[in-house]
């Protein structure tokens, strides 16, 4: 009992010097240098940048240390807006930091809330332990699967994580004033640094005689993509054609069709033209002969009509700013590979997706479907000589999904104790000793007969 008693001691004081260690060394705020820039070299698309302007407060602690400090757990958000009529699809995260010793932090949580009335609402995507690549000052450049994000406001949320014990503190950098948006907000679920805010707060509560509350991050990735829209022009009065009349379509004011024509009949006859996410769609509508009798309409990606004018209303318009707003369909890819159970791929194995179509593999079992829409799809692979197999595989916006298959070949097992054969119903076979007619033109043998 007196040895237990002792452990139990030992390992309290050990708790406890440990925990006095970390309050010695720990910061909420970075007291070394402040208002560096970021020694990346941004060769992706930018959606939204909020890093070139670094301020001279001291960056936040925003870590996620070791379960033993886990009251020091700290997350720090900034807000961003997706404009309307836009959809993002953001796939990497830059953010400035800085260490109190050397670090590296070289994992990351990364979250997206919604907006709550200009504060950090509900938690919208997670993406825990990212792989983040840090330089030598503690900048982090953050890989995330693609997340898709819808016009309105969000707030992202970075967290080093880091063990306290073999790289001390990470810290968000700011950005300097003004305030773009809203402040940033902070909080400290445990309390270990003593504030009192376990919730959300606005950085001029949790650091009121500072002037800069924003922080340093930039999101990374593409747009909606570009997709393909149509134009249907047809003569539902005499069937004659547009008798020179014409219609030009621009996308954010450049052309993409020039006077094209239905040149007789009824119609209709199809043109494409491309346009991504948020771009500006109008036309140009030029009459000839009889112009009454034309009829043209703009049909999205999904074959819906989105504007229409013409016949039997008189003469078409034009279509005049702000026009129609694109708004693609989110996409990506599904590729994988069809094996034996051995691992030998099988070539001309067929992938097939209801209402897409069939793919063949290739030599190396290889196959690939491109601008899946993203949604949950059934997906069947089958060759001949094996049984097929069936996935359900979920698509990610602007991302490769990937999923390998595995056929076996079926299993034949032939028993000498049962041989069957037919018989016409009713027939008895007498000649063979054991063999049993069950009436409904089977036999089978029973060698206990």
């Amino acid at each position: 009992m007196k040895k237990t008693t002792r452990f139990f001691m030992l390992t309290m004081i050990m708790i406890l010097s440990s925990v006095l260690t970390f309050a010695q060394y720990a910061r909420i705020t970075d007291s070394g240098p402040v208002g560096h820039t970021s020694a990346f070299n941004n060769t992706r698309a930018v959606l939204y940048d909020q890093i070139s302007n670094p301020g001279t407060d001291g960056g936040i602690t925003a870590q996620d240390f070791e379960a033993s400090f886990d009251i020091y757990d700290a997350e720090g958000a900034d807000d961003f807006t997706v404009p309307t009529g836009e959809m993002w699809v953001v796939d990497n995260v830059q953010v400035l930091g800085s260490y109190s010793t050397t670090g590296p932090c070289v994992l990351a949580n990364v979250r997206f809330y919604a907006d709550n009335a200009g504060s950090v609402g509900a938690l919208l995507f997670e993406h825990l332990a990212a792989t983040a690549t840090p330089d030598a000052t503690g900048n982090l450049d953050i890989s995330i699967p693609a997340t898709a994000l819808s016009a309105g406001t969000y707030w992202v949320s970075v967290q080093g994580k880091m063990d306290f014990g073999t790289g001390g503190q990470w810290y968000w950098s700011r950005q300097a004033a003004p305030t773009i948006g809203n402040e940033f907000m902070w909080r400290n679920p445990g309390d270990g640094f003593g504030s009192g805010n376990t919730s959300w707060v606005n950085g001029s509560v949790m650091w009121p005689s500072q002037t800069d509350y924003n922080l340093s991050f930039a999101l990374n990735g593409s747009t909606g993509g570009s997709c393909t829209y149509q134009i249907a022009l047809t003569d539902p009065g005499y069937g004659d054609g547009w008798n020179g009349g014409n219609v030009s379509v621009f996308v954010n004011g450049s052309a993409v069709l020039n006077n094209v024509t239905l040149n007789s009949g009824y119609g209709p006859v199809y043109f494409d033209f491309n346009a991504s996410t948020g771009d500006e769609i109008t036309t140009d509508y030029t009459a000839g002969g009889w112009s009454y009798e034309n009829y043209y309409e703009i049909l999205d990606p999904n074959g819906n009509s989105v504007f229409g004018t013409g016949w039997p209303n008189g003469t078409p318009a034009d279509l005049l700013s702000p026009g129609i707003t694109g708004n693609c369909p989110l996409v990506g890819d599904l590729e994988g590979f069809v094996y034996q159970t051995n691992g030998t791929p099988i070539q001309g194995a067929t992938v097939q997706i209801e209402g897409v179509g069939g793919v063949p593999t290739d030599a190396t079992g290889y196959y690939l479907f491109t601008d899946l829409q993203v949604e949950d799809y059934e997906v069947v692979c089958t060759a001949p000589g094996y049984s097929p197999e069936i996935a359900i595989v979920s698509i990610v916006a602007g991302a490769v999904t990937q999923h390998d298959f595995y056929l076996g070949q079926p299993n034949l097992t032939i028993s000498p104790l049962l041989l069957e054969n037919t018989l016409n119903p009713g027939e008895w076979f007498t000649d063979y000793i054991g063999m049993l007619n069950t009436g409904d033109g089977t036999a089978y043998w029973d060698a206990s007969i």
